[in-house]
């Protein structure tokens, strides 16, 4: 991997104490990753403050059909802030970046639609799913980058990441994790 490339992971993966529950959500895969390879760890949520434990937040869809992030209990929309902190985060990476990997279900991260979208503030009322802020934003700003969540990494997308990062030859130790699936 050339000098100056960075991989934005999501802090959570790396096992960093950032969830809202303050549980571990450390991925081997991704732990045995940051081994190689230059990290940068991000949580918006705690980029814009917010302590771990936590209540949690969800994404909950507007009557205008915006997808706003909202903290339980406060009912506090936390969607400006998430927003301005995502976007700084990734204006400062322009070209250098080399990809994403970002945490699958997560409000302020899923690159992929798979954060449960509520109609009511009180996240009861499940109506779909959707893309986390900075998953939607990276997106947007780096179509030509690979973002994967965390489960796509262990597929043939994660191995495609891992030819793209390490052209020569792929270290042994991160092999192992492919050949268990």
């Amino acid at each position: 991997m050339g000098r100056g490339d960075l991989v934005v992971v999501s802090a959570c993966l790396l096992g960093r104490p950032v969830r809202y529950d303050g549980e571990f959500k450390g991925d081997p895969l991704i732990m045995e990753l940051a081994k190689y390879v230059e990290v940068l760890p991000v949580c918006p949520e705690t980029g814009i403050g917010l302590p771990s434990p936590r209540p949690r937040v969800f994404l909950w869809k507007d009557p205008r059909g915006e997808i706003r992030v909202i903290q339980e209990g406060t009912k506090k929309d936390l969607t400006p802030q998430l927003e301005e902190f995502c976007r700084k985060f990734l204006e400062k990476l322009k070209g250098r970046v080399k990809a994403f990997v970002l945490k699958s279900k997560s409000p302020s991260c899923s690159p992929t639609p798979t954060t449960k979208t509520y109609e009511d503030l009180e996240g009861e009322k499940l109506i779909g799913r959707y893309q986390g802020i900075l998953g939607k934003m990276a997106l947007e700003l780096y179509p030509d980058v690979p973002i994967l969540d965390e489960n796509k990494l262990k597929g043939g997308e994660g191995r495609a990441l891992l030819q793209l990062l390490f052209p020569s030859a792929i270290p042994d130790t991160l092999l192992q994790y492919f050949e268990a699936w």
